[in-house]
């Protein structure tokens, strides 16, 4: 099947604002980015398309649904005016809804629905409907004040950095499966992994940016990497789903830095030190290889 577009990008218009006076709002640079690196990777300029008309008080628009079923990838900008916009919440909805009539929401286990995670939200704000996806983070929290602070270019030269590399991040990703619906068309059958199964633990924000290096080196040898999905925040069935990822991997590797994590719900422990207590276990039981990472200080 052949698409007239190649990307859809949603959001909320205020996220689009610029805090500087006359200055390109986040959504609009973001939007430029990603097209200039695509066009790079893919050795053309993708189609790449978002709303600049509408905003919050205006009424639904068909013609924006009636496109989706000729749409591949679908962006999804999260954020809390995001989250809290029934105008965005309904495009999510949608394009699933067409994606399923036609080739399915998942392509070799890869959603064609890419959750970028402009500003962190409540959990019960959450849309059921990319709740699950692993998302983008384009933020960083504070240790000391826990404040979120985005990467903009506003920030100075290191949140620069930051924002460059994630946008790497999803641009090769992206561009990995467009190439694959382009130039092989939709593969009924999955793809195997020609390197292992890595569970890649979650770690804390100020290992961040090492732990994404690490799952940049992985997927570069064909690994394939776990978490690859969203996880719960309550300690019990956080538990469970590490301990079901963590029975197919070949290996884990844990990123242990200064901090000790977020605290689960229910628990006194964070995930760092249940995801180290449940790989400990089936090392014991089966003899799953593990790798305690941590940086030299």
């Amino acid at each position: 099947m052949s698409f007239e577009k190649d990307i859809f990008i949603s959001y909320a218009h205020i996220d689009n604002e610029s805090l500087e006076e006359g200055g390109k709002g986040w959504i609009a640079e973001f939007h430029r980015a990603l097209e200039v690196r695509l066009s790079q990777l893919l050795g053309e300029r993708p189609k790449i398309w978002r709303d600049t008309e509408l905003d919050g008080n205006h009424n639904f628009n068909d013609e924006i649904i009636d496109q989706f079923p000729k749409i591949a990838l679908f962006i999804s900008i999260v954020s809390p005016r995001y989250v809290k916009s029934e105008w965005c919440v309904k495009e999510v909805v949608e394009f699933k809804k067409a994606s399923e009539k036609n080739i399915g929401v998942e392509i070799n286990n890869k959603s064609r629905i890419f959750k970028i995670i402009k500003t962190p939200i409540q959990a019960d704000n959450r849309i059921p409907d990319i709740d699950g996806l692993l998302g983008y983070e384009f933020y960083q929290i504070d240790e000391q004040t826990r404040r979120v602070k985005e990467y903009s270019k506003l920030y100075g030269n290191d949140v620069q950095h930051l924002y460059w590399s994630k946008l790497d991040d999803v641009a090769h990703d992206i561009a990995e499966l467009l190439q694959e619906l382009k130039t092989n068309g939709v593969m009924e059958t999955s793809v195997p992994q020609e390197g292992p199964t890595v569970y890649l633990a979650e770690t804390s924000s100020d290992l961040n940016s090492e732990r994404d290096a690490i799952k940049r080196w992985l997927q570069d040898k064909h690994c394939k990497v776990l978490p690859n999905r969203s996880l719960s925040y309550v300690a019990s069935e956080y538990a469970t789903q590490v301990n079901e990822m963590l029975q197919e991997c070949d290996f884990a590797i844990h990123p242990i830095g200064s901090n000790y994590g977020m605290i689960l719900e229910g628990d006194e422990e964070s995930k760092i030190a249940v995801q180290n207590k449940v790989a400990a276990s089936i090392s014991e039981q089966k003899g799953l290889e593990r790798i305690i990472w941590m940086p030299p200080t």
